[in-house]
């Protein structure tokens, strides 16, 4: 992940978004997502030391901002997905609904998109399998998706 934030920045403003919104909202639960996260973040900055004679970053801040006020808004709502009124929130639809509308704001390339969209619905299927393993084997595979 990090060799993807620092070769190509879209990505590293996508996956920067991601990775402040789990840490704002103190998803980051277990070590090992703490140390990826870590890991992640000095990869690129690294790379750029390595490659430029400063600290000079082609990262634009405004869609940083917006994805990763989304990301905290999703991480929040999600904690509401219990109630009757608020279960599509489950899904985490905010940041891809803001993803889309970075690319009509012309922020981002349409295949960025397409690839977070792809990328949670990878996820949430990979969620759904694992809960159906785990009904037909009784066996804790995952505790809530």
């Amino acid at each position: 992940m990090g060799i993807v934030m620092a070769l190509d920045a879209f990505s590293g403003e996508l996956l920067l978004a991601i990775i402040l919104g789990v840490s704002i909202t103190s998803k980051f639960d277990v070590w090992a997502f703490r140390i990826s996260g870590l890991i992640a973040l000095l990869v690129p900055g690294i790379y750029t030391l390595i490659q430029s004679d400063g600290l000079e970053s082609h990262l634009r801040w405004l869609p940083i901002a917006i994805l990763t006020t989304a990301g905290v808004l999703d991480e929040f709502l999600d904690g509401l997905s219990d109630r009757k009124y608020f279960q599509i929130f489950k899904y985490r639809p905010i940041l891809e609904i803001t993803m889309l509308l970075t690319v009509f704001m012309k922020l981002f390339p349409l295949t960025y998109s397409f690839a977070l969209l792809s990328f949670d619905l990878g996820y949430l299927t990979v969620a759904k399998i694992s809960l159906r393993i785990k009904e037909m084997t009784n066996i804790s595979v995952v505790e809530k998706v």
